[in-house]
């Protein structure tokens, strides 16, 4: 599993495959896959879409079937924002209407940040689903408050990453609030030194 993260620091070429468009859960999912025999599920990151797993797909498929697809709220998808309580769970039942609607099994399932939440999701809520899980950093941050420095370190975080970041969504400056999240993770500088091209799948 190392070299499947190793991948992940890889350049992503020119995605030339067009995904497909399913309705599951009562929403627009596109999705491509790869390969074929034992499916496996990929699940992107909060600024990601299906196209960010493209070298894990083209090292995984010889394997398995391997299937990513786009989160409800991300690119290409064309959801209307229907609430205003959107949460990991909901992804998750997205997820199991995905996996319903292509007629699978139990999935082995791989997800980053955002997508190893929904994972993780998915197998508390439906456990019948989920064969085997690899989650790279969950965003699970009220876990923290139950250690030493925890609830310090959280509150710190919803106040000059969360909290900053919503105030810029909220006027309606996207730039500016992913500036607010990526330097955050990634150290002050990385969204400006972003290429084009990325910073405008970010956005």
């Amino acid at each position: 599993m190392l070299a499947l993260f190793a991948l992940a620091l890889c350049p992503v070429s020119a995605q030339t495959e067009r995904p497909t468009a399913v309705r599951a859960n009562g929403v627009e999912l596109h999705y491509i896959e790869q390969g074929q025999g034992e499916p496996l599920i990929l699940l992107h990151g909060g600024q990601g879409d299906y196209r960010a797993w493209q070298p894990q797909m083209q090292a995984l498929s010889p394997l398995y079937r391997v299937i990513s697809y786009s989160r409800r709220y991300h690119y290409p998808n064309d959801n209307p924002l229907t609430a205003s309580n959107h949460s990991a769970l909901i992804d998750a039942a997205d997820l199991a209407g995905l996996i319903a609607e292509l007629r699978l099994g139990p999935m082995r399932l791989v997800g980053t940040s955002y997508g190893a939440f929904t994972a993780l999701a998915l197998a508390v809520e439906h456990p019948e689903l989920v064969r085997s899980l690899v989650l790279a950093e969950p965003p699970i941050h009220r876990w923290v408050t139950d250690t030493g420095r925890g609830a310090t370190l959280f509150s710190e975080f919803m106040t000059t990453v969360q909290g900053q970041a919503g105030k810029a969504f909220a006027a309606g400056n996207d730039e500016a609030a992913m500036r607010i999240f990526i330097d955050a993770f990634d150290g002050v500088g990385t969204f400006d030194g972003l290429p084009a091209e990325r910073r405008a799948a970010v956005l």
